[in-house]
């Protein structure tokens, strides 16, 4: 039982004593599995994901644990847990707005679906989806200058001297068309893009 991991077991475990760090990993799973399922984890295979993570995760970190009385292992273990099985549903959720919007658009996002990270995904074409989303929403002459500013990369004063406009309205459509997106994003998807 966790609450009754004794000091030597882990003592054992960080000084590398041979079969130390299997037992203490064995005697964690069972009750990292049920916290996983209290933190929302409600199928078997997320509980098993979750369990071998933060058993790697404590056979990393064990050398910084700091034995602070009977249940103090245990706590330290759940913060873990609880620790990533926040990331992991983070993570599935953002995933899976993110299949919301690529399926709303007819888009196949499988290259940013599939990364391992989702922090590291293409913010580019989340904007392009996005955009794709809103352009339809908006008059022709503010979807042409943002165009121009979004695709070809010129200024607003750039975009306002090829259709005729002027650098304050270009400047301001930016602005506008902008916020639809960022707006689109966080209330729709949960994701959350920096202002420009």
């Amino acid at each position: 039982m966790l609450d009754d991991t004794s000091q030597s077991l882990l003592e054992r475990a960080k000084g590398n004593q041979q079969g130390a760090m299997c037992e203490l990993l064995e005697l964690i799973r069972p009750y990292v599995i049920i916290k996983a399922k209290s933190f929302g984890a409600t199928q078997q295979a997320d509980q098993e994901e979750i369990a071998q993570e933060v058993c790697r995760k404590v056979w990393v970190n064990l050398a910084e644990f700091r034995y602070q009385g009977k249940y103090s292992f245990r706590g330290w273990v759940s913060r873990i847990t609880r620790n990533h099985a926040s990331s992991f549903f983070s993570k599935r959720t953002k995933q899976t707005k993110l299949e919301q919007v690529a399926n709303a658009l007819g888009r196949n996002l499988s290259h940013v679906l599939t990364s391992p990270e989702l922090e590291l995904m293409d913010l580019e074409e989340l904007h392009e989806v996005l955009w794709e989303y809103v352009k339809p929403s908006l008059n022709e002459s503010h979807a042409r200058i943002y165009d121009l500013m979004w695709r070809d990369k010129l200024t607003p004063t750039e975009a306002a001297e090829r259709t005729g406009e002027s650098s304050q309205f270009a400047a301001n459509v930016r602005k506008r068309v902008y916020s639809k997106i960022r707006n689109l994003a966080w209330e729709k998807f949960g994701i959350q893009l920096l202002e420009i």
